[in-house]
């Protein structure tokens, strides 16, 4: 079953998609360089659009071949 654009993931489960650290999602969503939503309640969790992740993947400088 194709994965859902529109899905909208947790830090964790971003970055188990991208293959990085939490850490690394979230230092992505304060700098700017990934979007996310900020959840209602007490904390306020992150919620990313698999979509705007997948476009963070694409363009993360760690991972971009420009040979």
């Amino acid at each position: 079953m194709p994965a859902d654009a529109n899905e909208l993931l947790t830090v964790p489960e971003a970055a188990q998609v991208a293959d990085r650290k939490s850490q690394t999602i979230r230092r992505w969503i304060y700098s700017g360089f990934l979007k996310a939503q900020k959840g209602g309640g007490k904390y306020g969790r992150f919620r990313i659009y698999r979509s705007e992740l997948m476009k963070a993947i694409e363009y993360d400088p760690e991972t971009r071949d420009d040979t």
